[in-house]
């Protein structure tokens, strides 16, 4: 405050945001592995998982990869394998039932609430800006 108690105003900014989910939802999380285990650089899955892309949404709908990760609205009933041809060397995508995990996000989702949920809402995040290339 200045000399006479008074503060003058200023702006801050912050990298904080609230999210507003709107319905409650609950989104499955599968582990996801591809072969053979040198396409493990996450540039190059990414690529890789877009040549599938297509047959990738038909399966689960909406998706969003992170890692060895991969998050979806849909339950799935078996198991998934696609196979690819990426960059002359085939590669073999799997998605395993046997690992789904479930992530409940409600509209009352807060950031201390569940380190899964946040990291799932970082990911799609992520991916939004991928796919829209904002930086």
């Amino acid at each position: 405050p200045a000399q006479n108690g008074q503060g003058s105003q200023i702006s801050l900014m912050s990298n904080q945001y609230r999210l507003t989910l709107g319905q409650n939802a609950c989104v499955y999380q599968y582990v996801l592995d591809i072969k053979p285990d040198e396409f493990w650089e996450a540039s190059r899955v990414h690529e890789i998982i877009r040549t599938k892309k297509t047959s990738l949404e038909k399966a689960l709908g909406s998706y969003v990869v992170s890692g060895k990760t991969i998050y979806t609205l849909t339950e799935l009933d078996e198991s998934l394998v696609f196979t690819t041809v990426f960059r002359g060397e085939t590669a073999k995508i799997s998605i395993d039932k046997d690992t789904q995990t479930q992530v409940h996000l409600t509209d009352s989702f807060q950031n201390k609430d569940n380190d899964v949920a946040q990291n799932l809402i970082n990911v799609i995040l992520k991916q939004a800006f991928r796919e829209t290339n904002l930086k």
